[in-house]
């Protein structure tokens, strides 16, 4: 369920577990609590999973939290913050800070930035980032694993969670929008490398808004509407099996996951180089 909270963007999920009571200390990284689940509860569940486990896996938790709040401001400003959209979530940025945190587990929050450019500016895709070994168990969830997963090998900028069953936050991940993210992590990284280098540049520069619609010369709008609700509501249960959405924010949600699979047709096709989706709002840009 998606909603809006106190002006904070929410995604709610939800598990059932075989379990006649849920406790308040209840240790979700307990294994036993994936017994006769489905992968669809188990991915419900891995959101709190991932979470704790990557508190346990970095040195320092205080540097880790001031550095991926300054990543989360840099991806947002940059537009480039949006999984359904085909660019990173916020998982996938959690991760990849985390990662740098263990590769420099004494830095400081400034350096742990500083140094996410740099690490990720030459990392070797689609070389996994992994903040563990990944684990096999007897309950036999599917593991990303791209030597004897097909689908796995074709994911182009692989982020993998830590918490069993590992999975790949960064699936959506298309040519364009990884075109996208690899230059907006060079202009990150030339910026913080003059910010090092006797502050020839400043903090506010890296955060600067994106220039999106003064980038690129044409534009596709995708519009959807109706001629009343109804319509509109009618519509959108035709794609999803009858199931009548009401809320807005489930709606948009819907076209943009649709939105992605539009970019994969287009940048495909002939004399057409880069599809790159604009995620953000008004707010986010610098016209």
């Amino acid at each position: 369920m998606k909603m809006v909270f106190s002006g904070i963007d929410i995604d709610l999920l939800h598990a059932t577990l075989q379990r006649p009571s849920i406790p308040d200390d209840i240790n979700l990284n307990d294994l036993s609590n994936l017994s006769n689940l489905d992968e669809k509860m188990v991915r419900s569940l891995n959101g709190p999973r991932v979470a704790d486990e990557l508190l346990h896996l970095v040195p320092n938790v205080r540097t880790y939290r001031l550095a991926l709040c300054a990543i989360k401001l840099w991806a947002q400003r940059r537009c480039i913050y949006s999984n359904i959209m085909g660019y990173l979530g916020g998982i996938a940025w959690a991760l990849m800070t985390a990662r740098v945190c263990q590769l420099y587990p004494k830095a400081c929050a400034g350096t742990i930035v500083i140094k996410f450019f740099t690490v990720y500016k030459g990392w070797k895709w689609p070389k996994p980032v992994t903040l563990k070994n990944l684990e096999e168990h007897s309950l036999g969830f599917r593991v990303w694993n791209p030597t004897t997963s097909m689908q796995d090998r074709q994911h182009i900028m692989p982020v993998i969670t830590p918490a069993y069953p590992s999975m790949n936050s960064t699936y959506n991940v298309t040519k364009s929008t990884f075109a996208v993210l690899q230059s907006e992590i060079r202009r990150g990284a030339l910026i913080t490398g003059r910010i090092k280098d006797n502050n020839k540049a400043t903090w506010e520069t890296l955060f600067n808004k994106s220039t999106f619609f003064s980038d690129y010369k044409f534009f596709l709008q995708v519009t959807v509407g109706g001629a009343t609700k109804d319509e509109l509501d009618s519509w959108y249960s035709l794609f999803v099996c009858s199931v009548r959405v009401e809320n807005y924010y489930q709606r948009r949600g819907f076209v943009e996951s649709r939105v992605r699979h539009l970019i994969n047709s287009l940048q495909d096709s002939p004399g057409i180089l880069r599809v790159p989706p604009y995620p953000g709002t008004s707010s986010l840009i610098d016209v």
